[in-house]
């Protein structure tokens, strides 16, 4: 049986075939000959996930693949642009008298 790398969810199915890239560890080391050496490196592996967990790296990376999610996105913007002008209109009206 498969399990989910981050949640550790059984698989079964469609869902075996969800394989994403994620986060696998770092490494450190130092080396004190000549003159002091460190390496810090982060580790990425393909590994497969849950749908739940695919969805969550998706969004994470920026791939907005749902249409639901790209409305939800330019709403928020535009509902902030609509508050950023309406305070900007206040302001001058305030401070032009």
């Amino acid at each position: 049986m498969a399990s989910c790398y981050r949640c550790g969810k059984v698989l079964v199915g469609q869902e075996l075939r969800q394989r994403r890239k994620v986060y696998t560890g770092e490494s450190f080391w130092t080396l004190y000959a000549r003159r002091r050496q460190s390496s810090h490196r982060t580790h990425y592996g393909m590994r497969i996930v849950c749908s739940a967990c695919a969805s969550k790296l998706d969004f994470g990376r920026g791939a907005y693949k749902s249409v639901a999610a790209r409305a939800k996105w330019f709403m928020t913007m535009m509902v902030l642009l609509v508050l950023f002008l309406v305070g900007l209109v206040l302001a001058i009206k305030l401070f032009v008298r």
